[in-house]
């Protein structure tokens, strides 16, 4: 069986552990091996959907980290390999294999008293689970195994939104407002049936407080509260892009910081370095969240300017050139724009 292969890292929006064994890589192009595969086959683990693009038409596609294609390469020629950009491959779905480790859960931050999100990790086998119940300590009255909900924990994102929120029927509540980012939409039960539901951290808990009583308002669980949405305010910061640690020439994501004002991107540009063939505007996808990204399909010509279009004004700032020759995936680039 054989696909076309991006150099690009996966996103982990969804969460599968499929193993698979690539088998050979080629040079589409040509349709010939490509003169740096080894040949050899090696095991990776797929984490989630490819979001769209050539995975959409194309019958099977994956996005590989630099890493993965490093070794499908012969020895000394990773770095070729990577720079490929586009292959061919075999593969092959194979058992997962995790040796000597056994199921390890992994208790999301977010998690409190009323709710809990796990990570699992390790499942030996075809590596797909259809179902996960949780049970507590056993009482009289307690001695059932409710439905884990299986569900991505951030299905749709929006941009930081700011909202001054308070609670005043509470004993422990102080009644002062407290300003407070949204970063995604809630993903089912109370949220899909309440006119509005707000998953907050314990740190907001406890910021709505009056002093000394942190603690009893964050297990107080549910609370009525009252809420308006606010300006971003992000005074004295400029738009900061931070790459993604998958980027690569061919791939680029970035996250985009600290946009003041309301705080939605309806849209966002990538421009290479300007030459006389190319000075146009390629539109990046959102990934999730503030993650946007540009599947390039040939080498990225650095240094690159970003456009952004704010959703409600329409408002455009172009950060010129914010992406340095010579840019690195983790580090974070700050422009010198940025709305209101």
């Amino acid at each position: 069986m054989a696909t076309v292969l991006h150099g690009l890292s996966l996103s982990n929006i969804l969460v599968f552990f499929f193993f698979f064994e690539l088998c050979l890589c080629f040079n589409p192009k040509y349709h010939s091996k490509h003169s740096s595969c080894s040949g050899k086959p090696v095991r990776v683990v797929i984490t989630d959907f490819c979001p769209g693009g050539p995975c959409a038409s194309d019958a099977a596609h994956f996005d590989l980290s630099g890493t993965a294609f490093g070794a499908m390469a012969l020895p000394g020629q990773e770095d070729k390999l990577r720079d490929a950009g586009v292959l061919e491959i075999s593969y092959a779905r194979v058992a997962c294999d995790y040796s000597g480790k056994t199921i390890t859960f992994h208790v999301d931050q977010g998690s409190n008293p009323f709710y809990f999100a796990v990570v699992i990790e390790y499942e030996e086998g075809d590596g797909d689970l259809g179902s996960v119940d949780l049970k507590e300590s056993s009482t009289e009255s307690n001695d059932e195994w409710p439905v884990f909900m299986l569900q991505s924990k951030i299905p749709q994102v929006v941009n930081d939104w700011n909202l001054l929120v308070k609670c005043s029927k509470h004993a422990s509540c102080s009644g002062k407002p407290v300003r407070v980012v949204i970063t995604d939409f809630c993903p089912g039960g109370p949220c899909a049936s309440d006119a509005a539901h707000f998953d907050l951290s314990g740190t907001a808990f406890g910021a709505m407080a009056l002093p000394g009583q942190e603690d009893k308002l964050r297990d107080a669980g549910v609370l009525e509260i009252s809420y308006a949405r606010v300006a971003c305010d992000y005074s004295g910061k400029t738009i900061t892009f931070h790459v993604d640690q998958g980027s690569n020439p061919f791939y680029f994501a970035v996250v985009i910081e600290y946009e003041e004002g309301d705080g939605d991107l309806g849209s966002v540009d990538l421009k290479e370095s300007s030459t006389e063939s190319n000075d146009e505007w390629r539109t990046m996808q959102q990934s999730w969240g503030a993650v946007w990204k540009l599947d390039a399909g040939s080498q990225l010509q650095s240094p690159l300017s970003i456009r952004l279009t704010s959703q409600y004004s329409g408002q455009t700032l172009v950060a010129k050139d914010v992406i340095p020759n010579g840019w690195k995936p983790g580090s974070s680039y700050r422009s010198v724009v940025n709305y209101l």
